[in-house]
């Protein structure tokens, strides 16, 4: 995995140790056509309760995390798949209609489409002194 750097989870894990979390890098793909942007971003075995969009101004934030953890009653003997920790940040346009954002999640691709707004023109009117 590229760009992996290590960090330690601090919630004690089911069998009270430390784990060790990698930072995932997925693909991500901004696209825009004239009335939207849209944020694809590949995040396979990624449950969805473990994801969260948000924005807070004019900054999108998603945040994704997966734990692999055997279910109940088995026992790891041989694993690759790697609990992992995803944070993005990307900065949007001051156009974006906050009520209408829609995100979704299909086939391992979280979708967060952003819808824009005109921006409001209004003539000044000069004052003559």
């Amino acid at each position: 995995m590229k760009n992996e750097k290590e960090l330690i989870e601090t919630e004690p894990s089911t069998q009270e140790e430390t784990r060790v979390l990698r930072s995932l890098s997925p693909a991500i793909e901004v696209l825009q056509r004239e009335q939207e942007f849209e944020v694809l971003v590949s995040l396979p075995g990624v449950d969805v309760e473990q994801t969260s969009v948000e924005l807070d101004e004019q900054v999108l934030k998603i945040h994704a995390s997966r734990l692999n953890t055997p279910q109940e009653g088995w026992e790891m003997v041989y694993g690759e798949f790697e609990s992992c920790r995803f944070e993005e940040t990307i900065q949007v346009p001051r156009t974006v209609d906050q009520e209408r954002i829609d995100v979704s999640y299909e086939k391992g691709i979280l979708k967060v489409t952003l819808p824009l707004v005109e921006p409001e023109r209004r003539e000044i009117p000069i004052r003559i002194h």
